[in-house]
């Protein structure tokens, strides 16, 4: 295929409503570019609103937030008071136990107890959400 046929078989390109070498924006960070092989873009409904790859791939690899756990939960698996028993992911947010494990914490509790900083927890008790299969 020639250079010229190339370029016409590119600009022909349809993603719905917007033409390869058209302007989209991110419906996430409101990034506008130049639609094209290099850059990818996710439509949402009409094509004309999506998400750009950098958005989608923060999405898609994101870590989610602690899960709120019961009282009994808190104390029957996560061992709460019970020093080094006690599970290290659980802690407390908004007057209500969460398990950090699996969340963006998790890297950093198991470093604060691997480098002894005084944390009495050394538990890993549980799988975590959204099973929390006791683990002993």
């Amino acid at each position: 295929m020639s250079e010229q046929n190339l370029g016409e078989a590119s600009a022909a390109f349809v993603l719905g409503p917007v033409v390869m070498g058209g302007q989209v924006r991110c419906s996430k960070c409101g990034r506008e570019y130049t639609l094209s092989i290099m850059d990818d873009y996710y439509s949402a409904t009409n094509n004309t609103d999506g998400d750009c790859e950098r958005c989608m791939m923060r999405k898609a690899f994101a870590k989610p937030a602690p899960v709120v756990v019961s009282e009994e939960h808190a104390e029957k698996v996560c061992k709460i008071g019970n020093g080094a028993a006690t599970c290290i992911f659980v802690m407390q947010s908004g007057g209500q136990w969460e398990c950090a494990k699996g969340s963006d914490f998790e890297r950093a509790i198991k470093t604060r107890r691997d480098d002894s900083h005084g944390m009495v927890a050394q538990g890993d008790n549980c799988s975590g959400p959204p099973d929390f299969t006791p683990l002993s």
